[in-house]
């Protein structure tokens, strides 16, 4: 039997498992708006995380991420 708990794994370890596999595992679980707004959220960690960030993209990073987290509640408000 596998188990399905994520046990024992450094930070570095989550975060790559976010950035990276995070998007391709939900590929085929959620709704296509809902993984969009999953990739976005990946790719802003993924942006901010990297070796180098260029203070002229933060305004860019900033109203991107503003626009997942309003996506985020619009799709995901249903749940609550």
């Amino acid at each position: 039997m596998y188990s399905t708990r994520l046990i024992l794994l450094e930070t570095l370890d989550y975060h790559s498992l976010m950035q990276q596999v995070l998007p391709i595992a939900i590929r085929s679980v959620l709704p296509k708006h809902v993984r969009y707004a999953v990739t976005r959220f990946c790719l802003f960690f993924n942006n901010l995380c990297g070796k180098s960030l260029a203070a002229s993209k933060l305004d860019e990073i900033q109203n991107d991420i503003v626009k997942t987290l309003c996506l985020f509640e619009k799709y995901l408000s249903v749940f609550l």
